[in-house]
């Protein structure tokens, strides 16, 4: 889903972006931040029917890389 998805609809939007993923994550520069954030957010509503926690982190090396996260456990139980 990240990178089908997320990465296909941030590349059409914004073919100059700069990204990797890692696993549960993106890494881009600030000026993607808010556009990351949304696209997995939107993703996760249109795969899943829930919405995410989506974080941003500064823990990289480099003040302009931040990292994306949108791992948060959901339970999902129900009943017959």
């Amino acid at each position: 889903m990240m990178i089908n998805e997320v990465c296909a609809r941030l590349f059409d939007r914004f073919p100059e972006i700069k990204l990797v993923t890692v696993h549960d994550s993106v890494i881009t520069t600030a000026k993607y931040v808010e556009a990351v954030k949304s696209e997995i957010e939107n993703a996760y509503l249109q795969r899943l029917s829930i919405k995410p926690k989506v974080t941003a982190k500064n823990d990289c090396k480099y003040d302009e890389i931040l990292l994306i996260s949108h791992f948060n456990p959901v339970q999902v139980s129900f009943t017959i």
